[in-house]
């Protein structure tokens, strides 16, 4: 995919696979972005100042960063952005840590 955007951007001619050139004016080549969901941030990357987990948080950030069309997201960071779509107040930040039924009653008041 890359290879095809960077043949279009050099105004190259592209063939299709009947070796007929394809007018790139009229026919665009998409640039798709994937969402790739993982782990747990609070528990795998947390934000926490000692070495073992400042390397580790330190390279998942870098290869989020470095990723051009792949937006990589964990577990309870897609909840926390889906919470705050759906509820006005804000979530607190020891809601990881809460047991099920007390952030179901306190959080979503559901009885």
């Amino acid at each position: 995919m890359l290879a095809q955007r960077s043949e279009i951007s050099e105004d190259k001619d592209i063939e299709d696979e009947n070796g007929k050139i394809i007018d790139t004016k009229r026919n665009r080549i998409l640039d798709p972005k994937a969402v790739l969901i993982i782990g747990n941030r609070n528990t795998e990357f947390p934000h926490v100042r000692n070495s073992d987990f400042d390397i580790k948080s330190e390279c998942f950030e870098r290869i989020r960063r470095d990723t051009r069309n792949v937006e990589i997201v964990t577990f309870d960071e897609l909840f926390e952005r889906a919470f705050h779509i759906v509820f006005t107040e804000k979530l607190p930040s020891e809601w990881y840590s809460m047991q099920h039924e007390e952030f179901k009653s306190s959080i979503l008041k559901v009885n």
